[in-house]
């Protein structure tokens, strides 16, 4: 998990793989993903797109909230999200709904 401390506005990250989280934390009765707060299933097209911290909780602060430019409203938390390995390929989110869509 990436450690609060060495996140600030403007890096890069990368929402984890469905797989990956409900592996290290499991799925609760309802099928989502046992982060707290919950990883939701209609959250799953988020897993892998790439987006830019916009705002970071206070560095004191227990509430590990993080907003991000693609995150849509969701609440998105340290478990959620990992560094982005510059040798991948980001998933685009825009094609990815076109996808959906089809």
């Amino acid at each position: 998990m990436i450690d609060l401390q060495d996140l600030h506005v403007g890096d890069r990250v990368r929402i984890r793989d469905w797989d990956d989280m409900a592996s290290e934390y499991g799925l609760d009765e309802d099928g989502d993903i046992n982060t707290v707060p919950c990883f939701v299933e209609r959250m799953r097209y988020l897993c892998g797109t790439d987006g830019s911290i916009v705002k970071l909780p206070l560095k004191n602060s227990s509430d590990a909230l993080i907003r991000l430019s693609n995150d849509d409203g969701w609440v998105i938390t340290l478990a959620m999200i990992e560094p982005i390995d510059d040798d991948a390929e980001p998933v685009d989110q825009a094609s990815f709904f076109e996808i959906l869509m089809t």
